[in-house]
């Protein structure tokens, strides 16, 4: 027998009842089978919530986009064209400082073009300007670390890059000339690209021996010169901010990146861990700067090499335990264990899974007891247990909603993010073709299931996530492109516009619920009525509620419901028969936050009834 099955009238013993007495997790990817009950088909912009569900709370905008080129304080006075003002300005990465000297002041980084701005509750914003001819631009993939009081944003690798005259080989030293000055010192990294003989392409470490000439080790003994189109693209140096409001950023010094003792090398993400920073050093070797030094490396004595000689790569590094952090490659995911003394001589690498590698740096977040991130093939996670280990991975944990991630563009995967707070996992992603994150998946820790699939108005893109204070409590912010920032779930509209004058979007909810088959069979039923148990918070609450039948397939609309007061209200209404193996309700919202409490129809086997019905 189903969950939740019963007979209800005595006057047709033959007829059963069936429903959602509470909501706890949707699965959308199975519809051919039964589900259990607080199961749901679909469940968009909703929270599921002490067994009710009920549609979630609004982006709240906070401010409008701070990417000026004259530093902004609330309130705003907003120019025609916000984002031509000059020059064009875009956010390309986000972060949070915290101030050293004040444990009560925390702020937002947008990092733009030509400057940062930080911004908090109180203060509004404040523009710290990048050196002269030091910029962000749309390819970098620009990533924002705190050390101890200094903010460093690292760039990643140019955009253009720079077009290459020759590559000529003697013996495992290829020798590259530029069509332009390369800009770089020796112990500088360079991506090559677009040479026939793939032995040149790669990332590599040069020699610079001219403005336009350098060189690097190639293996094998591919033909000299090469032949194609090849380009060269450098890592540029990460910028540092001191923490003093009087200065502005500067570019780090890199006098020395050769040698057992390094200046910082570029890089294009980091990790401050245990008072050292922690980076990228070639596609599959990491690097530990000094104790309490983020710009000095010992490049022998604290460098690690995961799965060297393979075609894996370095993604991302996070941390694990008090001593330890996790290594995320493309294709595997490792354990570095013993970060303590001077150097790495106590270390132990240890390889979690080649199951599932990580294809988006800023989806990795700690839950819990859990370690989440994004894969080719879905969401991921990696349990601590109780002897502090890590189990290895399984099922992918967004096998429920796997439709949903088989959608995920993977040309622009890069731009996922993700952030734990509260109990639940956000993770934005580009759907269908989008470049930008357009729609943000809800994990719920406490159901162990998806909660929701939130969408947005139309060109609002949500293409950071971060957890900072506001108004004292930790709370969940989105960043945009654009240059503004939005507080997640706040109020009860997603509002677009100016702050001044804002434009309030409602917020359409959907809980599509499981296929209610009544006897659990494939036979075909006829359903007779239903009932939908809501609260309302006033006057202003309205929903429709959908029938829909399947084999034979129908779709009708049994239900439509506006409040009058604040109230418990329980809908009834009739579904004329409709036939089909299994039917299920779908109630979309198109005004206010009603809470759904409870579902369920009644029918009978087609065929088997005493009595008309």
């Amino acid at each position: 027998m189903p969950l939740f099955a019963y007979k209800t009238d005595i006057l047709d013993s033959n007829e059963l009842s069936e429903g959602d007495r509470f909501f706890a997790k949707m699965v959308s990817r199975s519809r051919s089978a039964p589900l259990p009950e607080g199961t749901v088909e679909l469940s968009q912009n909703m929270r599921l919530e002490r067994n009710e569900a009920q549609v979630r709370e609004g982006l709240n905008k906070l401010t409008d986009n701070l990417l000026f080129s004259t530093p902004v304080t609330i309130p705003f006075v907003i120019p025609s064209n916000p984002l031509t003002n000059g020059n064009s300005f875009a956010m390309y990465a986000s972060g949070v400082y915290s101030d050293p000297d004040d444990a009560n002041k925390e702020y937002i980084v947008l990092a733009s073009t030509e400057k940062a701005t930080l911004w908090n509750q109180t203060e509004g914003a404040t523009d710290i300007a990048f050196p002269n001819y030091e910029t962000l631009e749309d390819d970098d993939e620009a990533f924002i670390v705190q050390a101890n009081n200094k903010l460093y944003i690292y760039r990643g690798w140019e955009g253009e890059g720079v077009a290459i005259t020759s590559i000529s080989r003697s013996g495992t030293t290829a020798t590259v000339t530029t069509t332009t000055p390369h800009g770089m010192f020796n112990g500088f990294k360079v991506r090559i690209a677009g040479a026939t003989q793939t032995e040149y392409n790669g990332d590599f470490t040069v020699t610079v021996s001219g403005p336009s000439v350098f060189s690097y080790t190639v293996s094998g003994s591919p033909a000299t010169p090469a032949t194609g189109t090849a380009t060269m693209k450098k890592l540029k140096a990460p910028l540092v901010w001191n923490g003093d409001w009087a200065s502005g950023f500067t570019v780090v010094d890199q006098t020395t990146l050769t040698g057992a003792t390094s200046d910082m090398p570029n890089a294009d993400y980091g990790l401050w861990f245990r008072n050292r920073m922690i980076q990228p050093y070639d596609r599959n070797q990491f690097i530990l700067s000094d104790l309490l030094d983020a710009e000095t490396f010992d490049l022998i004595s604290n460098q690690v090499r995961v799965n060297f000689g393979s075609s894996d790569y370095s993604v991302g590094v996070h941390p694990y335990q008090e001593n330890a952090v996790l290594l995320f490659m493309r294709k595997s995911v490792h354990k570095l264990a013993g970060i303590t003394g001077t150097d790495l001589t106590g270390s132990e690498l240890t390889e979690i899974t080649r199951e599932a590698g990580c294809c988006a740096r800023r989806t990795i977040a700690t839950a819990g007891s859990q370690i989440l991130w994004l894969s080719d093939n879905g969401v991921f996670s990696t349990e601590i247990t109780s002897e502090l280990n890590l189990r290895g991975v399984g099922v992918p944990l967004s096998e429920p909603i796997a439709d949903y991630f088989a959608r995920v563009n993977t040309s622009a995967v890069n731009a996922a993010c993700a952030v734990f707070h509260d109990n639940r996992y956000y993770i934005a992603v580009p759907l269908d073709g989008a470049t930008r994150n357009n729609y943000v998946f809800v994990y719920n820790l406490l159901n162990q299931g998806w909660e929701s699939v939130d969408v947005f108005p139309s060109g609002l893109y949500i293409d950071d996530l971060l957890v900072s204070t506001y108004g004292n409590l930790r709370r969940v912010f989105a960043t945009n492109r654009e240059g503004a920032i939005y507080l997640y779930e706040d109020g009860s509209v997603d509002e677009t516009g100016t702050v001044a004058s804002p434009t309030s979007n409602q917020i359409v909810g959907k809980l599509w619920t499981r296929a209610y088959w009544l006897n659990g069979t494939n036979s075909v039923k006829r359903f007779s009525k239903g009932t939908v148990h809501l609260e309302t918070a006033g006057s202003t609450d309205a929903l429709t509620v959908t029938a829909s039948a399947r084999n034979p397939d129908s779709t009708t609309t049994v239900k439509t419901f506006t409040a009058t007061a604040a109230d418990d209200k329980t809908l009834r209404f009739r579904l004329a028969g409709k036939r089909g193996n299994s039917l299920s309700l779908r109630i979309e919202t198109s005004v206010g936050r009603p809470i759904i409490r409870s579902t369920s129809i009644d029918g009978i086997e087609h065929g088997n009834s005493t009595r008309s019905t």
